[in-house]
């Protein structure tokens, strides 16, 4: 009996670790030189999308959370792209790459950022219509998780909703689309925000825990992303992927980031 269960307990194992994971990357802005910690060069990028496509199979978000829905594993490891913000430089520089490569990505656009500095309304219709899935990233990138100063619990419970519902109702009156995915602004959540995210709409979400995500055992409302800062060789950014040892969580933790 004994024995049995222990080959049951190894089995088990093996199945686990031969389980192909996901890994979903997370960039913000796309530029010619850097200023910012988040900022990848237009070369390193394409440098990093040349890697992935050559080593990993992309895949959509909606695909992705199709596999945790009827748990069902992709066939191999896999690579999901999204862009957080929505700053101009994403159409102008990452937009035209994705294009290039053949790659599905998804931008995660805060809606207060519609003429301040990010991508336009013609500019979010036309990714839309090709290939370019948008989630929400909130209304004004507000942390999610904390009361201002003297707000009571039902006006914080109100400027949450709007957060979750007015980004989400903006970018669907421009794409003409559904809004299924989120991403948590600064990854930051706790289960009233996951519940007021899922009575919102939406199907999913994401924070910027630094993990793998695997079908067996990912929370649909809490996918784990990897943010990828500007500094990283071609040999730091295929590390991440070979060494599920490797933890830079930390580095997300700039200010440039906030």
């Amino acid at each position: 009996m004994f024995k049995r269960i222990l080959l049951t307990l190894v089995l088990s194992s093996v199945l686990i670790a031969e389980e192909p994971w996901v890994m979903i990357l997370g960039y913000h802005r796309i530029v010619k030189k850097r200023q910012l910690h988040p900022d990848v060069t237009i070369s390193a990028f394409e440098e990093q999308l040349e890697f992935i496509k050559a080593n990993y199979e992309v895949i959509s978000l909606d695909y992705l959370v199709r596999c945790l829905k009827e748990k069902n594993p992709p066939t191999a490891n896999s690579i999901v792209i999204t862009l957080d913000d929505g700053d101009e430089s994403i159409y102008t520089y990452a937009y035209p790459l994705l294009k290039k490569y053949n790659l599905p990505a998804t931008v995660f656009y805060y809606s207060n950022y519609l003429g301040n500095g990010g991508i336009t309304r013609a500019q979010i219709k036309e990714m839309s219509e090709n290939g370019i899935c948008f989630g929400a990233h909130t209304k004004t990138h507000a942390l999610l998780t904390v009361k201002l100063k003297g707000e009571s619990a039902e006006g914080y419970l109100k400027r949450l909703r709007e957060e979750l519902t007015e980004s989400k109702k903006t970018i669907e009156e421009i794409t003409k689309k559904e809004v299924k995915y989120l991403a948590y602004p600064y990854g930051k959540h706790n289960e009233v925000v996951d519940a007021e995210a899922v009575k919102a709409g939406y199907m999913a979400a994401a924070g910027i825990a630094w993990d793998r995500n695997y079908v067996s055992s990912a929370a649909v409302m809490n996918l784990k992303r990897r943010l990828i800062p500007g500094r990283y060789k071609l040999s730091d950014f295929a590390d991440i992927f070979k060494n599920s040892n490797i933890d830079k969580s930390l580095e997300t933790e700039h200010e440039d980031y906030r």
